[in-house]
């Protein structure tokens, strides 16, 4: 079965950045030797000699790095997602279950935030009955014969 990158929209939902150096979440490094904020510096010389010495896990490209994110997590494009881990493969494969997942957590979150807002205006409403009955409370001390 051939690599493929991942869609555009995948790209467009969890990504869209690109950049000339990434350490990926699998914690392989990616870099393009090709971008000139790298050229001639000390971390090209760096990362040139690392991917001779492990080039498993130091790889060398010659165009910008797509980044995707996820949860906060940076992953070369052309590793996690498409070699070890494809996220889109499997969101995919599974749209069905996901969507009903979401479908569900969403209503449920709607639902509580109604819930919460309903027993927020109750609670209000006690705290202004309760605020009532206090004052009220206050007064009639203030007018009782002694």
């Amino acid at each position: 079965m051939a690599e493929k990158k991942p869609s555009v929209e995948f790209q467009e939902a969890f990504g869209g950045t690109s950049g000339c150096h990434v350490e990926c979440a699998c914690e392989k490094v990616w870099f393009n030797v090709n971008d000139e904020s790298l050229m001639n510096s000390s971390e090209l010389e760096t990362l040139l000699r690392c991917s001779k010495e492990d080039p498993d896990n130091f790889r060398e490209v010659t165009s910008p790095i797509e980044i995707i994110e996820i949860n906060g997590k940076e992953f070369a494009a052309e590793c996690c997602l498409t070699q070890q881990w494809n996220a889109e493969g499997f969101i995919w494969m599974h749209k069905e279950q996901i969507a009903r997942y979401l479908n569900a957590r969403s209503n449920r979150i709607v639902e509580d935030a109604h819930r919460d807002k309903e027993n927020s205006e109750v609670d209000e409403e006690s705290v202004r009955s309760a605020s009532r009955l206090e004052s009220e409370g206050k007064e009639d001390e203030t007018r009782r014969p002694e």
